[in-house]
């Protein structure tokens, strides 16, 4: 099996955590040589936090690091966006009832987010799938190459321990559920699954509604590289950047040191991220300026 992430020896950087502690880790490590995490961290006495100026202040900087480059977004999207309905009502939920053991639901897609796929086997993967096309029984499966972002299994052991963790991907379910059955083969981590039955489709754009999961929004979390994945419940969406081959990305770090704070501080999570984001005003903005040139 290839291996996807070098290390350099001397490739470090300092972390501030949410509540003023520093973290001295390795760009890129693997789950088993930590003893430490910003989860593990979270139970902390408050008294830890020297101020809510100082906590801003890092969240400040923690965010602007995984932000996405809104000037790069579409045009179209913001098209999109403006014609987009009110997020449709559920009557009944497509999954379960919540865990009780768990306050906060997070939703995490797959692509580009936790993992990436590949046709090609010439790339650095870490493990591979055979998938039998939807739709077509009878086809010759087809095997894809999956690289891990890396601390994929250090975030998603540390997320398990303190929300509900439900995949939401806009993947069909057979290819999803190799990748999901990899992830997580013991089934302790992810407590629901969708799949791209369950998005809305409105310009070939893949859009997540997060009423469907019958869950209170106001401690519901999704976590998705695109930003039309988010267009019904901007105020929930944590936008984290696409990735395909970096073997020094952190940005699953970054997005655990913003759920810290979110479970640190019981925030109501869209008023927190529309806070500290400003996602959703940047789009009512640029829908704004839409107007003004029509």
């Amino acid at each position: 099996m290839k291996s996807q992430t070098r290390c350099g020896h001397h490739r470090k950087q300092i972390r501030k955590i949410s509540w003023g502690k520093m973290l001295e880790t390795p760009r890129c490590r693997k789950a088993s040589s930590l003893s430490i995490g910003p989860m593990s961290l979270f139970l902390s006495p408050i008294k830890t936090i020297s101020s809510t100026t100082q906590r801003r202040k890092s969240d400040s900087r923690l965010e602007r690091r995984l932000q996405f480059d809104l000037s790069d977004v579409d045009p179209r999207t913001i098209h999109l966006f403006h014609h987009l309905p009110e997020a449709p009502k559920v009557e009944a939920p497509e999954i379960g009832g919540p865990r009780r053991d768990r306050e906060y639901t997070l939703v995490l897609d797959i692509d580009e987010t936790l993992v990436h796929c590949s046709s090609d086997p010439s790339l650095p993967y870490v493990f591979e799938i055979e998938v039998i096309p939807e739709n077509h029984s009878n086809s010759t499966p087809r095997k894809y190459y999956v690289r891990k972002r890396p601390n994929i299994d250090y975030f998603l052991q540390e997320v398990a321990q303190h929300f509900e963790v439900i995949a939401f991907t806009a993947g069909y379910k057979r290819y999803a559920n190799r990748i999901l059955d990899y992830l997580d083969p013991e089934g302790t981590i992810f407590s629901h699954r969708l799949y791209r039955d369950s998005c809305y489709i409105k310009d070939r754009k893949y859009i997540k509604n997060l009423n469907a999961l019958g869950r209170d929004l106001n401690k519901t979390i999704l976590v998705d590289n695109s930003i039309e994945a988010l267009g019904f419940q901007m105020d929930n969406g944590l936008l984290i950047k696409t990735w395909t081959s970096d073997p020094y990305d952190d940005q699953l770090l970054l997005v655990l040191d913003i759920l810290s704070n979110i479970l640190l501080v019981q925030a109501s999570v869209p008023r927190y991220l529309r806070d500290q984001f400003g996602l959703s005003r940047f789009i009512e903005h640029q829908i704004d300026l839409l107007h003004q040139h029509h």
